[in-house]
């Protein structure tokens, strides 16, 4: 269960690291699961990436605090 959670964690950083790289490096399109979308369809892509990976570690950590008591 550890490593799940440290897999989350991960994930996130790598997907806020992407975020804020669009703001720092702009294209005009970026592919999303195949397809083109423009820059503002992709940062809200990674966006919800970021929240999903946090909401997934935080839950991975609470049921692991609630597991060991």
């Amino acid at each position: 269960m550890r490593a799940l959670k440290i897999i989350y964690l991960i994930l996130g950083a790598a997907a806020f690291t992407d975020f804020v790289i669009s703001f720092i490096n702009p294209a005009e399109t970026y592919d999303i699961l195949f397809w083109e979308a423009n820059i503002w369809v992709y940062r809200g892509y990674r966006l919800i990436m970021v929240l999903l990976f946090v909401k997934l570690f935080l839950d991975q950590r609470k049921a692991e605090s609630q597991h060991v008591e």
